[in-house]
């Protein structure tokens, strides 16, 4: 009994020595399996490839705990919900600086735009017309609209910005929904009004918050109107002129001194200017006041008696 029982348990020891080295050479082949053959080389881009440059670039470099190993990328906000105005200012000179304004005109209305204002001095060809030239053009045609402008001549100078007025545009929208609420309760309460003081009350407010309502809906549209097309002023001068640009104040010692003096000789002007309007008046009253003065003394002299005659 004892013996068979011995037989029994070293048959299970062989056995289980014999499931556990089958599982072993399993995993091995397993693992053999996942790394690359012997003179085998991997594609660029494989999960092998992957597997492998991960595992070196982990044995070579250790990245701190919490950190991702790629960072993600924060992308911007959709254009379609930002309110941006685009203007731009345009200093080109050119040959012809009356057809080059034309030019200018023609290419904001090919573009989809047109022309908000043009001012021009000078005539065709000469050397001192000047112009300027403020267009409309839609958003999307913004950039091609500047180029077609500097190619009007030598670009001077340029200045672009962009105004973000989403922020604006909500409030306005806000307020003008609140008015619209507060004009439709007031129209409710005049239909409620029994006496002529209070329909009169009620007109008069119905009044006030209606004008406030078109100023919300006028201001609306004018920011509506500066986002659906962008302003560009191209200003054009002629060979040889410089462009017209605002004069910096004078300042200092001299600057107060010429002032002054300008002052002073604007006074003496307007000082005599008065009394050259004054002195016929005054030379005519003159005469007049002396030839009364003469009457008058010989009117004087008819009425004083005579003094007593000397006796004989």
């Amino acid at each position: 009994m004892h013996r068979r029982t011995r037989l029994l348990t070293g048959l299970l020891l062989i056995l289980a020595a014999a499931a556990g080295c089958g599982g072993g050479a399993s995993s091995g082949s397993s693992g053999a399996s996942t790394g690359p053959k012997a003179g085998e080389r991997l594609a660029p881009g494989s999960a092998a490839a992957a597997g492998s440059a991960g595992s070196a670039g982990s044995a070579g470099s250790a990245r701190p705990a919490g950190v991702p190993r790629k960072l993600p990328v924060l992308g911007r906000p959709p254009a379609a919900d930002r309110q941006v105005a685009y203007t731009a200012n345009l200093t080109v000179r050119a040959t012809d600086v009356i057809g080059a304004a034309a030019r200018a005109q023609q290419i904001a209305v090919a573009a989809g735009g047109y022309v908000f204002s043009s001012t021009a001095s000078g005539v065709p060809g000469s050397a001192k017309a000047e112009a300027t030239v403020v267009v409309k053009v839609p958003p999307a045609a913004f950039p091609g609209v500047l180029r077609g402008l500097a190619g009007l001549g030598r670009q001077l100078s340029v200045s672009q910005q962009a105004s973000d007025i989403t922020d604006e545009v909500i409030d306005v929208q806000a307020r003008l929904r609140s008015q619209r609420a507060s004009v439709t309760r007031v129209r409710a309460l005049l239909g409620q009004a029994r006496t002529v003081g209070e329909v009169v009350s009620v007109e008069s407010e119905l009044t006030s918050r209606e004008a406030d309502l078109e100023s919300l809906e006028g201001r609306l549209q004018a920011l509506t109107a500066t986002v659906q097309f962008s302003t560009v002023t191209l200003q054009l001068v002629p060979p040889g002129v410089s462009p017209s640009s605002p004069r910096r104040p004078d300042t200092g010692f001299l600057a107060g001194l010429h002032t002054g003096w300008r002052a002073f000789a604007g006074a003496v002007l307007v000082g005599l200017t008065v009394t050259g309007a004054l002195l016929p008046f005054a030379l005519t009253a003159g005469v007049l006041a002396a030839v009364l003065l003469w009457l008058r003394r010989r009117l004087e002299a008819g009425r004083r008696p005579a003094g007593p005659t000397a006796a004989a």
